[in-house]
């Protein structure tokens, strides 16, 4: 168990928080204060200073206060919804530098073989050809 008491097996994509993933949260996130939601940890956390939402989405994500899990899915159809805790601490069962795997071969989140998730074709000239 880790030192937080909180433990989870991150089965698919690196044990980590991708740069991708990480730009999507703090995105949504500075839309949703931006438009009037309450910041979700205390001010006195925040400083006096941070007045802008990005660096205060990126505060609230940094302190694990967000709720939100993240849906990793194969080309199978085999998902695994991960607590943002989770990628946060760096996952438990696999090294936190990375996976044996080469992260240079692996299209980002949302990309499958050169395929846009939602199914549409990706065009040649995206694909360098």
């Amino acid at each position: 168990m880790s030192s937080s008491g909180f433990e989870f097996e991150v089965r698919i994509g690196p044990p980590r928080l991708t740069r991708f993933e990480r730009a999507r949260i703090i995105g949504a996130r500075a839309l949703q204060l931006s438009l009037g939601a309450p910041p979700l940890v205390p001010q006195s956390a925040v400083g006096a200073g941070v007045k802008e939402t990005i660096e205060l989405a990126r505060i609230e994500l940094e302190s694990g206060a967000l709720p939100i899990s993240i849906r990793r899915t194969l080309p199978s159809g085999e998902y695994q919804d991960i607590p943002i805790r989770a990628l946060l601490q760096g996952g438990v069962g696999q090294a936190r530098g990375g996976s044996s795997r080469s992260s240079a071969a692996r299209p980002p989140p949302g990309m499958v073989a050169g395929r846009a998730e939602a199914g549409r074709p990706v065009p040649p000239a995206a694909l360098g050809g």
